[in-house]
């Protein structure tokens, strides 16, 4: 499937959209905002390997009952990685809608839900780990599409190794 709202950017003699994520749309704000929050909440179900909405807010509600501040970084990384990845937008746009871009920033939100439990310094670095997360999906999706492997986790793994391993190395606790 396709998302209808998504374009590559302006076509010949095609006026330019004002909303920078949703461009030559001619949707409302509202209409926009929820396709944006359907492909979150998606992101959530993707955990939990569903590709519901609905299934995507009972896993957030459950991580939230198990760590408040993991389900905030989920919530956080998913959105975050939605949104990144929209703009960057190299891959397959049909797993944008499916919520497949904004998982792998969710896994490193659960993550970091002890670092951004403490609300110091280290928490800001959590934007930097969701961008490189972002960046790193679409090269392993390539190298392991190479074998017909699934991506799963590896990139939200691979950032909570790097983020466990920097942290070590300046004697930070996690």
């Amino acid at each position: 499937r396709t998302d209808p709202t998504w374009s590559a950017g302006p076509k010949h003699g095609a006026t330019s959209s004002p909303w920078i994520m949703f461009p030559n749309t001619s949707e409302t704000p509202v209409v926009l905002f929820r396709v944006w929050l359907t492909a979150v909440l998606k992101s959530m179900a993707q955990i939990a390997f569903s590709n519901r909405a609905g299934d995507g807010v009972v896993i957030a509600a459950a991580i939230a009952f198990v760590g408040p501040w993991n389900a905030l970084g989920a919530l956080v990384g998913a959105a975050l990685g939605t949104t990144a990845e929209r703009f960057h937008g190299q891959g397959d746009r049909s797993l944008w809608g499916e919520g497949l871009c904004g998982v792998n920033p969710a896994i490193l939100g659960i993550l970091w839900g002890g670092v951004l439990s403490h609300l110091d310094g280290k928490s800001l670095l959590f934007l930097f780990a969701v961008l490189v997360c972002v960046a790193l999906e679409q090269p392993v999706r390539n190298l392991l599409g190479r074998w017909d492997l699934p991506v799963l986790a590896v990139p939200a793994l691979l950032c909570g190794w790097g983020s466990s391993i920097v942290f070590a190395a300046f004697g930070a606790q996690e």
